[in-house]
């Protein structure tokens, strides 16, 4: 019995290492894709018009 909860717990640390090494993966992936994509200018204008509804759907 302590061989099988030895070996049960041995399995699950090397599912949790795995896990842990994909997720590096993908945020190194993540990093690298996001130098392609530059960053998004959130351009505001000073004072906006009111939107009206005349025709709703």
């Amino acid at each position: 019995m302590f061989g099988i909860l030895l070996i049960a717990s041995e399995e699950i640390w090397h599912i949790t290492v795995s896990l842990q090494d994909f997720s590096h993966v993908i945020g190194n992936l993540k990093s690298g894709l996001s130098i392609l994509w530059p960053c998004e200018k959130s351009v505001d204008v000073i004072n906006p018009k009111t939107l009206q509804i005349k025709h709703p759907s």
